[in-house]
């Protein structure tokens, strides 16, 4: 059985992919072996992943690609088992945005590998949400989701421009020299086979620039408040090893981790201009 999807204005001038993975939780892997295939098809012929959808597009999917993703989502992994718990967390909802506190070790964004991320679960709750930036998988606090395609829009042409400001809390292996200062990089991502992707430092690769502030010490760590002016890959993470203070539970950027550690880095505040501005206690376990 073939079923049928008209693209509206939503997901007019969307990529085919982004459109799948949004709309029906498929990975990557699964959306180009559906398309190789003839499984999933746009105006009823075989199209590339990358093509940009229309209003009007008719994207048909075959009952089996349901199937081949729930064999995928039964396999025997601890991570899933973990979900039938899950309880999103919402902070505030409007029109135009969800904002949600996010918990540790929930991915925001699915992937081949990834089969329980938090765009899913919040997708349950507002079948259009819309990812318009992203926490670490092991980073806790506020994350921010839009509710419409024009919102969507805005704020992560806001984030682009490096409009929005954000504020973090971490607990530093460490104590930095200077009470407060400014830490600014130049890095690019590398690929590990041991820990996945990490940050390099690299004079040729993209600026970062982050302020903090200690708050307290505590024995010889420090709890730091962070304002990234920049958003970068890893950014806080790197810019505290920057100042020899690794995050505690840092597993990529930390010598000194210890299996079983959380990695200690709270997302706090946030402003989102007009769309609003929202905070958390900066306080955490730091255990």
């Amino acid at each position: 059985m073939i079923k049928h999807f008209v693209i509206n204005e939503d997901y007019n001038n969307c990529r085919f992919d982004r459109f799948l993975k949004e709309k029906f939780f498929l990975t990557h892997g699964l959306i180009c072996k559906s398309l190789r295939k003839g499984f999933v098809k746009l105006n009823s012929k075989k199209d590339s992943h990358n093509v940009i959808l229309k209003n009007g597009d008719i994207v048909s999917i075959a009952d089996v690609i349901y199937s081949d993703f729930d064999k995928i989502n039964k396999k025997n992994d601890p991570k899933l088992r973990k979900n039938n718990n899950f309880k999103l967390q919402i902070i505030h909802e409007d029109d135009n945005i969800i904002v949600v506190n996010k918990q540790y070790g929930i991915s925001t964004q699915g992937g081949d590998r990834i089969h329980f991320s938090l765009i899913d679960e919040v997708k349950k709750h507002c079948e259009n949400a819309r990812i318009v930036h992203r926490l670490d998988k092991e980073t806790t606090g506020i994350i921010v989701f839009a509710k419409n395609k024009q919102t969507a829009s805005e704020i992560s042409e806001k984030f682009r421009k490096n409009e929005i400001k954000k504020e973090y809390v971490t607990l530093l292996d460490g104590v930095p020299e200077t009470k407060n200062g400014i830490i600014s990089t130049k890095s690019r991502k590398k690929y590990s086979n041991n820990i996945g992707s990490r940050v390099v430092f690299d004079e040729d690769g993209e600026y970062a620039e982050s302020y903090y502030e200690i708050l307290e010490i505590i024995d010889n760590q420090a709890l730091v408040f962070f304002r990234p002016k920049t958003g970068k890959m890893h950014q806080i993470r790197i810019h505290a090893l920057e100042i020899n203070c690794p995050i505690v539970g840092d597993e990529k950027y930390n010598n000194n981790y210890k299996k079983g550690q959380k990695l200690k880095l709270k997302s706090v505040f946030i402003d989102l201009g007009e769309f609003g501005r929202f905070s958390l206690s900066k306080e955490f376990n730091l255990n």
